[in-house]
């Protein structure tokens, strides 16, 4: 089984999101199995997870990973077809 998730997105998320303890992810234009991988790196990394789809959003990303924190809390915003980043 091959991974959705390339080396530089997982590097970018693991380094990013360390101390983080739980996560609200919001999928913007992801398919269900890139959505599973994301959740289960998530997980792996002992972060608990809640998700969302979100249909619009103002403005449109522009990256594929979008973060905001609060404490050891992310929301983090997923938009797979896009460059890593901007």
């Amino acid at each position: 089984m091959s991974s959705l998730i390339d080396d530089a997105s997982f590097r970018h998320l693991t380094h990013t999101l360390r101390g983080v303890h739980s996560a609200r992810v919001r999928f913007y234009g992801t398919d269900s199995a890139y959505e599973g991988e994301i959740i289960a790196l998530l997980l792996a990394l002992e972060i608990s997870v809640e998700s969302e789809h979100i249909s619009r959003i103002a403005p449109p990303p522009r990256q594929r990973f979008s973060f905001q924190f609060q404490g050891r809390h992310a929301t983090i915003t997923v938009a797979e077809g896009l460059p890593l980043r901007a």
